[in-house]
């Protein structure tokens, strides 16, 4: 099933074209200055628009695909986009309190004791590279090379359980809570369901996509402070892909 779906993809050349281009994209929105600079408090926005378009995308295929031929790996990544960027928008948009932009301030509040501060431009490359890069690569990818695929899941249950630990410690509500518990922690036990039937993947995938999203959860962050290149961040993002074609092409030739 797996080369069947492969096979019906536009050609390799044209799929790796279309990698360099959207990496490439990432890369000069958070290196040009001035467009940088233009959607540090703006991105929201984009997010907010993403859902619906994303979302009328996704109804679409839900529609207009009969039910065998549904690429549910394809339908899965593009609610674990959805899911996100409605995170995101409560999050960095604007909050169940209708706060704008609360969470800024917020985080910087409750990581302050550590001796840390994040600004705005370190808001918008922990979001659209470490999450929205993501979250392309694992719609690349989709059945094939199913790796970031699993990562992307393990960002959203790694997020909604940090939103949930900290409402518990602090006693109040943060922005980002709701759709942690609403939309997250569902979405993502669904995805890894589904993704372990689809793809024929046991509990050891799916704890090695919770462990690199954790892994990625943490160090970012930092990474980004201390002014790492966007170059390499994104390389960072895509080493669950780069592995993954690795062991498509490399490893299982070899093995089988």
């Amino acid at each position: 099933m797996s080369n069947e779906i492969h096979d019906q993809n536009p050609g390799e050349f044209k799929r790796l074209v279309w990698l360099a281009v959207v990496t490439l994209t990432f890369i000069l929105i958070n290196s040009i200055t001035p467009l940088a600079d233009y959607l540090t408090m703006r991105w929201p926005d984009v997010a907010l628009g993403g859902i619906f378009f994303f979302g009328f995308f996704l109804i679409g295929r839900l529609v207009q695909v009969p039910e065998e031929n549904l690429d549910r790996v394809l339908a899965f990544n593009s609610a674990v986009l959805i899911a996100y960027l409605a995170h995101q928008f409560e999050e960095h948009g604007v909050d169940l309190y209708g706060r704008v932009y609360y969470f800024h301030g917020y985080a910087n509040a409750v990581i302050a004791e550590r001796g840390l501060s994040l600004t705005p431009l370190m808001i918008l490359k922990i979001n659209s590279v470490a999450v929205w890069f993501a979250c392309f690569l694992a719609l690349w990818g989709g059945r094939r090379y199913n790796w970031p695929g699993l990562v992307a899941a393990g960002l959203v249950i790694c997020n909604g359980m940090l939103h949930i630990a900290l409402a518990i410690t602090k006693g109040e509500y943060n922005p980002g809570l709701l759709t942690s518990i609403v939309v997250f922690l569902p979405l993502a036990v669904l995805y890894f369901r589904m993704i372990c039937i689809e793809c024929n993947l046991g509990w050891k995938s799916v704890v090695g996509g919770i462990a690199f999203a954790a892994a990625s959860h943490y160090f970012l962050p930092t990474l980004i402070g201390i002014g790492v290149p966007v170059l390499l961040l994104t390389t960072l993002v895509a080493l669950p892909l780069i592995a993954n074609v690795i062991w498509v092409h490399l490893v299982i030739p070899k093995t089988g």
